[in-house]
């Protein structure tokens, strides 16, 4: 029998609050940890177990605390199959968790997995770095801090995207694909919006005792008071039904370079594309949008 017998794997993709629900079910059996919330609403204070590997034959545990919970990135490279890596865990332990974006939290699990970081996102696209210097004319002693906006946008317009959805596996049914007794599949819209009754269900699949109802429901009132992305699926989608159908409109300010990415990307995805080279400052109408925009 796998030593992973002992753990729950709470399943996710960065940016999708995996550390947030361990800290929220580890409180369910150790009441009282201390919340571990940074200025911008991540949960990276919580030390959690972690594992590494695709199969049962390469598994690494870190371990970080004495909990039944371990977390679990299905897919970190292009090549590594979510399914197949999940599917793989699953017959080392008795149930699972999986969180996973809906259509409503695509961006703001980008934004997360964007801006949720020690250090800057693009530091570690080691690839990506590269086609930037070459793709874009950079100076190669350039730092991510001093590359134009414009070109970051443009950068992330064309593979960010591409990558996140990629990692998720997104139109390839995963979750039908993954649904079995084994699993308890929890999407993000009812861990952030329907929050008691969902760690009610996740309580009863776990047979763990759900008694500290009001103070988590509180603790979860602070944690999503700190996120700064969660309306930014509907606010960019409002703005391209706007753009296409000629009604004017205003940009909010706290746009994020994700949310501009994503933007430049859906534009193109619907036959325009941008002109977009030194456009530092991001369109706020419609009226800047038709001035910067082209149809294809």
């Amino acid at each position: 029998m796998h030593e992973l017998i002992k753990y729950t794997p709470i399943i996710f993709n960065g940016g999708s609050y995996g550390t947030y629900l361990n800290f929220v079910l580890s409180n369910l059996t150790t009441p009282n940890i201390p919340k571990p919330f940074d200025e911008n609403g991540a949960s990276h204070k919580f030390k959690s177990n972690w594992v590494y590997g695709t199969n049962s034959e390469n598994y690494f545990i870190k371990s970080n605390n004495n909990g039944r919970f371990i977390q679990y990135h299905p897919k970190t490279k292009s090549d590594d199959s979510f399914i197949t890596n999940t599917q793989n865990l699953l017959n080392c332990v008795n149930h699972g968790i999986l969180l996973y974006p809906s259509n409503n939290t695509v961006l703001l699990s980008m934004n997360n997995l964007f801006h949720k970081r020690d250090n800057h996102w693009l530091d570690a696209q080691t690839n990506g770095m590269k086609s930037i210097y070459k793709g874009w004319g950079v100076a190669l002693d350039t730092n991510v801090g001093g590359i134009p906006q414009w070109i970051i946008r443009e950068w992330m317009s064309l593979y960010m995207m591409d990558m996140w959805f990629n990692l998720h596996e997104w139109g390839s049914n995963t979750t039908d694909t993954l649904s079995n007794d084994k699993l308890k599949i929890i999407q993000l819209d009812d861990l952030l919006y329907n929050f008691a009754d969902t760690i009610t269900e996740l309580s009863i699949f776990l047979n763990i005792e759900f008694t500290n109802r009001v103070k988590l429901c509180t603790i979860h009132r602070e944690m999503t008071s700190l996120q700064q992305h969660l309306n930014k699926d509907d606010i960019c989608k409002r703005i391209i039904v706007d753009f296409l159908n000629g009604n004017d409109f205003a940009v909010n300010d706290n746009l994020s370079i994700v949310d501009e990415a994503w933007i430049q990307w859906e534009l193109r995805n619907n036959g325009y594309e941008m002109y977009c080279n030194g456009l530092n400052d991001f369109p706020k109408n419609l009226y800047e949008f038709n001035k910067h925009t082209y149809k294809l």
